[in-house]
């Protein structure tokens, strides 16, 4: 039973936030110079994440590298204060409402790549849009401090996300689980990734070197997911799902592996096989006579004489005869 594309990147987009999740809670067990490496490596990986798409010409994925690089920055220089706090109330407000909005809108845009007008604007908007209103919170302190603060007052439960932003994110996360399952959007699996981890770091913003734990799994996510897209389109029709000529190839050359293996089997005599059952030892006898090959003791050293070739025992006999050695007829004579 195979798993289809859309299914494997589903489960890797899960797999990477249940591990990153889980290296949050065991984050004490980490060395110290691991801990104090964990803030730049989403500097690292999200670039990495970034570059992929924009060289293979995907406008939404390189849009979400973006976005998620542009939103780390902003936690990292505006979030590492108490929530309570001006801008770093705004900013959080700023990060639940617009996120999943923009996890929404690249689900349901089209795909128009690097080479046209429309395709580029989506991959800049989004983080472009995103920074402009950031910086423009954080020049007017006054603007949406109270609606902020009363979003984080009203906040479900133990976490910091309110009943606004965790709607948000369940129907970004229902979309983009959706899209993938029944549309096989290649974007849509990295978008149930991105909607579940920022729900997570989020939610739980105030548990330490969560958001460079969580967004180093993003990056990983992202290259993952737009790698393995990559190789589908490579080998398979992106409409009818059917294998294409590198598909072909692909088969023929693992057919013709499994053929040489085969080949190679069936000319080794049956005493230099490992002990077989009775009809398949007999199969093998019959394939390995038909080959034109007489049975040959291999354990008796002291008949190595007659495994020698006609032709290197016609050698030996004409430089016997050329040394001046018995022939035929004075052996016959004598």
């Amino acid at each position: 039973m195979s798993i289809s594309p859309a299914a494997y990147r589903i489960v890797t987009a899960l797999l990477c936030a249940a591990l990153a999740t889980l290296l949050c809670w065991q984050q004490h067990r980490l060395p110290a110079d691991l801990l104090s490496l964990l803030p730049q490596l989403p500097f690292i990986l999200l670039p990495v994440a970034l570059l992929i798409p924009l060289f293979s010409n995907h406008s939404k994925e390189l849009a979400t590298s973006l976005l998620m690089l542009c939103a780390y920055w902003l936690i990292r220089n505006h979030l590492q204060a108490p929530l309570q706090t001006v801008p770093a109330a705004q900013i959080f407000y700023l990060l639940c409402v617009v996120l999943p909005i923009n996890v929404l809108a690249l689900i349901w845009l089209p795909e128009h790549g690097l080479r046209h007008p429309q395709g580029i604007a989506i991959a800049l908007l989004p983080a472009i849009g995103l920074f402009l209103l950031a910086q423009l919170l954080v020049a007017n302190s006054g603007l949406m401090a109270d609606t902020s603060r009363t979003n984080i007052a009203s906040a479900i439960g133990s976490i910091h996300l309110s009943a606004l932003s965790a709607w948000l994110y369940g129907l970004a996360f229902a979309c983009a689980i959706f899209s993938a399952i029944w549309q096989q959007q290649m974007y849509a699996s990295s978008a149930v990734g991105c909607a579940l981890i920022l729900a997570i770091t989020m939610g739980w913003i105030d548990v330490a070197n969560i958001s460079a734990i969580m967004f180093t799994g993003l990056g990983l996510l992202l290259t993952i997911n737009i790698t393995s897209g990559l190789f589908h389109i490579g080998f398979y029709d992106e409409l009818t799902q059917i294998g294409n000529r590198r598909a072909l190839l692909a088969a023929a050359a693992d057919a013709k592996a499994k053929a040489a293996v085969a080949k190679a089997q069936a000319a080794l005599p049956p005493a230099a096989l490992p002990r077989l059952d009775r009809e398949s030892r007999r199969r093998h006898l019959q394939r390995w006579r038909r080959g034109g090959r007489r049975a040959v003791s291999w354990q008796s050293p002291m008949r190595s004489w007659q495994r020698l070739s006609e032709a290197r025992r016609r050698r030996c006999w004409r430089g016997s005869r050329a040394a001046g050695g018995p022939t035929r007829r004075t052996r016959e004579a004598a």
